[in-house]
């Protein structure tokens, strides 16, 4: 559950209310003091009083939103009926000013390199053309918001983001230690190949991006296809303070919802897509986006699924890509690409949005790759001018699919090309 206190509250008598065995008690309580990153946690019992919150300087100083992340909590709880029944409580509370429960999103499931001719994909997205314009750069980072990556695999292994502490990836997760983000499935495993799986190392395969890194951030629980929205954007923001230009989302949300969370969440990534490129699958309900909350994503890159020869992605009514007038297409079935059942492992992946979002991210990195300057919108803008359009296609099914020599070439174009060295 998500609440946030009103300035000035009494915050004892506030929640008093929580005091209650239902609650987790390894993580009861979330003080959220920095208004990008939740720092501690501790008892109920030992919260002081209000003035711990808003007598200092720090706070005065800060903006709205800053303020209102700086007074959100986030409490878990082992039931759902108990987590229910405390909200409708706390939303009655004159101490609380917005109490509700937390959101879900799903996974979208469904050069020498050895293995390089079986990626019909990338060649068909015209990558290996694109590498003699830009291969990457170790300082264009990705982030892969996901299940977690193998970080030993050994097309990947070379190509994982490592913090100034030594952290190769990061658990937003409450069943493991922050610092364990190894995967329990493959999926996120088989994103980041995609994106920067690393090339000219005599085995496997390469990622549209070989010579970028991707941060590693998981978000979805053990043996779970759902993750909490707050995980979500903790991850988030940890992703852009550590400096990923660009963000894979390969999962969607329960589209239908059009209740605040949702609204929220879609108006928290539109302001952070300000700052970076967000990427997400379109998702595997073979609908239209129209009727989704997708749809009122802002300056974010929604990408749907194609199959090798260039139809959209379907296999019945309810099981295919998504579709809309602002989907841009790449390739979702047939992709072939590493997996996490060993560390040397590769094979055709399964069908899904999932596996055509990274297609996009890693030609987002080649472009700031060639100059680290291009703002997010201009980056969407040029993976969207160079768009190639698929015969038969009309406007309510999508724009067309990417093409990474293409975007190179309008990249060319449109901007000096200029050393991401000079801006790490």
């Amino acid at each position: 559950m998500i609440i946030r206190v009103k300035e000035n509250s009494d915050f004892n008598n506030s929640f008093e209310i929580l005091k209650s065995r239902n609650l987790n008690p390894s993580k009861v309580f979330s003080f959220q003091n920095d208004p990008f990153e939740i720092e501690r946690n501790f008892p109920i019992e030992n919260l002081d009083s209000s003035g711990y919150l808003y007598d200092n300087e720090y706070y005065r100083k800060l903006g709205k939103r800053q303020k209102d992340y700086y007074r959100t909590y986030k409490i878990d709880f082992t039931d759902d009926e108990s987590a229910k029944e405390y909200c409708l409580a706390l939303q009655k509370n004159e101490n609380i000013d917005d109490a509700y429960l937390d959101g879900y999103v799903h996974l979208a499931t469904n050069p020498n390199d050895s293995l390089l001719s079986k990626q019909i994909a990338l060649i068909n997205i015209q990558c290996e053309q694109a590498w003699d314009i830009s291969s990457g750069n170790p300082n264009i980072i990705v982030s892969v918001i996901d299940t977690g990556i193998n970080d030993n695999h050994e097309d990947l292994r070379g190509n994982i983001f490592v913090d100034n502490t030594g952290k190769r990836g990061f658990n937003f997760t409450d069943d493991a230690d922050f610092n364990d983000s190894r995967p329990d499935k493959g999926h996120g495993t088989c994103v980041a190949g995609l994106i920067a799986a690393s090339w000219n190392n005599s085995r496997g395969i390469a990622g549209v991006a070989p010579n970028c890194r991707v941060i590693n951030c998981k978000v979805f629980p053990t043996n779970d296809i759902t993750a909490f929205f707050s995980d979500c954007q903790e991850a988030i923001n940890t992703s852009i303070r550590n400096g990923a230009k660009i963000l894979n989302c390969s999962w969607e949300i329960n589209l239908d919802k059009d209740d605040k969370i949702v609204t929220d969440f879609i108006d928290f990534i539109n302001k952070e897509a300000t700052k970076s490129v967000f990427v997400f699958s379109s998702g595997n309900k073979n609908k239209n986006i129209a009727e989704t909350a997708w749809s009122k994503l802002e300056n974010c890159l929604i990408v749907g699924a194609m199959n090798i020869n260039d139809n959209i992605w379907t296999e019945n009514d309810k099981k295919g890509s998504n579709f809309g007038q602002n989907i841009i297409y790449s390739y979702g079935s047939g992709v072939f690409g590493l997996t996490n059942e060993n560390n040397d492992s590769y094979n055709v992946l399964d069908s899904g949005t999932s596996f055509a979002a990274p297609h996009v991210s890693g030609i987002c990195a080649l472009i700031l790759s060639y100059n680290p300057t291009i703002s997010p919108k201009q980056v969407r803008d040029i993976i969207i001018d160079s768009r190639e359009m698929v015969l038969g296609m009309s406007s309510t099914l999508g724009i067309g699919k990417v093409n990474a020599l293409k975007a190179l070439n309008l990249t060319q174009q449109r901007f000096a090309k200029l050393s991401p060295n000079l801006f790490s």
